[in-house]
């Protein structure tokens, strides 16, 4: 192996393997550590010691602060002001300003009713309001007049997925597992066979 140099006494050594080889000992390794300048906390300004090289805040209270951080930034499309996360890297104030710039870029936008695969072989379906959903959900929400909630769900009769025909769907109010094997319920038409 090749000859390194110490980062803390500049001794030349020869690193051991599974080494970084940048100390010739754990006492230049400490030494080193103690010896480096103190962090300045961004929120509060205080010299700290940091726990590691990503370390910004001195203490939790501080590092509270510095998640919760909210600016006031001008949208890239429309330049009305808008707040967000410190960490976020958001550039406009709505969809919508967003699709605009997406599309005055050459890009395009899918068209309401477009579809496209979800996980575990469902499909999603692009709805009015320009959000996507999965389409069984959608269909559902259609037939009732009304959202469905977060416990409702969607039965598949004949077990595809991708076959989202109301007459195929069968509402739950409760989840119904990965398939039914008997009648699970008054409305049950699972086992009908015509």
């Amino acid at each position: 192996m090749s000859q390194s140099s110490c980062e803390h006494c500049s001794a030349p050594f020869t690193p051991t393997s599974g080494s970084e080889g940048r100390f010739c000992s754990r006492g230049c390794w400490y030494a080193y550590c103690r010896a480096r300048k103190p962090d300045v906390c961004v929120v509060c300004g205080e010299s700290f010691k940091a726990r590691s090289t990503t370390q910004r805040a001195c203490s939790r209270a501080c590092r509270d602060v510095l998640v919760r951080r909210q600016d006031e930034r001008s949208c890239e499309a429309c330049s009305k002001p808008f707040t967000v996360k410190a960490s976020s890297k958001q550039k406009y104030c709505s969809k919508s300003c967003a699709t605009a710039a997406h599309m005055s870029r050459g890009g395009t936008a899918k068209p309401v009713g477009s579809t496209r695969p979800a996980g575990g072989g469902y499909v999603m379906v692009k709805t009015p309001t320009g959000e996507w959903m999965l389409e069984h959900r959608y269909v559902m929400e259609q037939v009732l007049g009304r959202k469905l909630q977060r416990y409702e769900t969607i039965h598949h009769k004949d077990g595809d997925r991708q076959n989202n025909a109301p007459e195929n769907l069968e509402f739950r109010s409760s989840p119904h597992g990965v398939g039914a094997t008997e009648a699970h319920c008054r409305t049950c038409t699972c086992f009908e066979h015509a």
